[in-house]
């Protein structure tokens, strides 16, 4: 890609993969958790810290839409290969999985602990979650 995104305790940030150059600064008052472009790099998933995961333009900056529903803070949020789901992990020993245009839940994964890691498999078909309560789902 010809950009590179970065979060920070400050924001977001976008940066030419070229020249290094800082090209824009989103900023949210909050430190960002994550944050992740889609796979045709049109849109980007962030996770501030708080309960939710929002959905922004890469050309814009336009928050597009709000991922709600974790009772705790969001710690990680990806978009699926193909870029229809996007993947959030939360201190709530939660993982979610959200419709990346609707903005609606489609599953939840439950640990009894914390979930130390959530991915899609490659195909994007399924969801790999991992937890200190010594499991993997």
């Amino acid at each position: 890609g010809k950009r590179i995104l970065t979060a920070s305790n400050k924001g977001v940030h976008v940066w030419s993969a070229m020249t290094f150059e800082e090209l824009k600064t989103v900023v949210f008052g909050v430190e960002v958790m994550s944050a992740a472009f889609s796979p045709d790099g049109k849109r980007i998933v962030v996770a501030p810290w708080d309960t939710t995961a929002s959905v922004w333009s890469a050309t814009t900056f336009e928050e597009l839409g709000t991922l709600k529903g974790h009772g705790s803070i969001v710690r990680s949020a990806a978009f699926s290969p193909d870029g229809k789901r996007i993947l959030t992990l939360s201190n709530d020993n939660t993982a979610r999985v959200w419709n990346a245009t609707a903005f609606e839940g489609m599953k939840k994964v439950d640990h009894g602990n914390k979930i130390t890691s959530a991915v899609f498999s490659p195909d994007g078909k399924r969801v790999l979650t991992a937890s200190n309560d010594e499991t993997a789902r």
